[in-house]
C-alpha cells in the first residue's frame, strides 16, 4: 500500500468511519505508521471529526463522505493549532468570516495518541532458551500456552499465581503487563511492566520500557511515554529503531497541541 492508493481510495476517510475490512485496515495502518504525510493526514481528518462534533453536539458524523464545504469552519479554527499540510485536501473550502475575539479551540489530540498506543502481542521465546527463567515451572508454561494462542484472560489467571509465588519473576511480571495491556486494563499493565523494569532483568528490560510506552499513551499521557521510549532507545537493543519511529510520531502530535 503506498501514498497514491491511500490517497485516490480515500482510505483515511474510510478508516475514521470504520468502513476497512480486517486486512486492508492492518495494511493502512502499517503504512501511516510509517509515512509522516498519511500520519499527518489522519491526524487533521480526526482532529476536525472531534471539532465538528462539538461544533454540532448530539448529531452524528454522517457515514458516507466528508462535506468538507460543511467543515470550512472547523478547518480555519483548526488550521493555526493544527499546523498541518490542509493543502493535500483536494476541495477548497468557501471562504468564512473571521470570528472576532475568540481563539481557536485546542485541538484534542487524544484520538491521534490513542492510535499510536496499539500494540501487538510480543513473541515468546521458551525459558529453557533464556537460562532457566524464575517463572518456568508448569504453572508458568500453561499461562504462556494460552498466551500464545491469545487466550489472554486465562494466561493472566496463570501467570498472576506465578508471580504472587515468586514476585522476582521477570518474565511472569513482564507478561502480565502485557496481558493487561492486550486486554484494555493500562492501570494494571503499567504497575506490572514497572514492577519488570524494577527488577532489571536484562532480557525484558528494554521490551518493558517500550510498552509502558505503550500503556501510557493509552492513557494519553505523551510525556511519559517519551521519557520510556528514550530509555528504550538508551538501550540499543531490538526494538531502538521501533522506538525512535514511535517517539518521533509522538513528538508530531504532542507538537500540534
Amino acid at each position: 500500500m503506498d501514498c497514491h492508493e491511500i490517497d485516490t481510495s480515500e482510505l483515511a476517510e474510510k478508516y475514521i468511519l470504520g468502513q476497512l475490512g480486517p486486512d486492508e485496515q492492518q495494511a493502512y495502518e502499517d503504512h501511516y505508521f510509517q509515512c509522516s504525510n498519511c500520519f499527518e493526514e489522519l491526524q487533521l481528518r480526526q482532529a476536525m471529526q472531534s471539532q465538528l462534533g462539538k461544533m454540532r453536539p448530539g448529531i452524528p458524523a454522517r457515514r458516507g463522505k466528508f462535506n468538507w464545504l460543511t467543515w470550512g469552519a472547523v478547518a480555519a479554527a483548526l488550521l493555526v493549532a493544527v499546523g498541518l499540510g490542509w493543502w493535500r485536501f483536494h476541495p477548497t473550502p468557501a471562504p468564512v468570516a473571521p470570528m472576532a475575539s475568540h481563539r481557536a479551540p485546542p485541538v484534542d489530540n487524544g484520538p491521534a495518541l490513542e492510535l499510536l498506543a496499539r500494540a501487538d502481542a510480543p513473541s515468546y521465546t521458551a525459558p529453557t532458551l533464556r537460562g532457566g527463567s524464575t517463572g518456568s515451572g508448569v504453572r508458568f508454561r500453561e499461562g504462556m500456552a494460552q498466551y500464545r494462542v491469545g487466550n489472554y484472560e486465562a494466561a493472566i489467571s496463570a501467570l498472576t499465581s506465578v508471580a504472587a509465588a515468586d514476585p522476582k519473576s521477570a518474565d511472569a511480571q513482564f507478561f502480565l503487563g502485557i496481558c493487561y495491556l492486550l486486554t484494555g486494563r493500562s492501570d494494571l499493565a503499567k504497575a506490572r511492566l514497572r514492577a519488570t523494569i524494577d527488577l532489571g532483568d536484562s532480557l525484558d528490560l528494554e521490551m518493558a520500557h517500550f510498552y509502558l510506552a505503550k500503556a501510557l499513551l493509552r492513557e494519553r499521557d505523551a510525556a511519559g511515554a517519551e521519557a520510556e521510549l528514550e530509555r528504550a532507545i538508551a538501550m540499543h537493543g531490538d526494538l531502538e529503531k521501533q522506538s525512535r519511529e514511535l517517539l518521533e510520531q509522538v513528538r508530531k502530535v504532542t507538537a500540534t497541541r
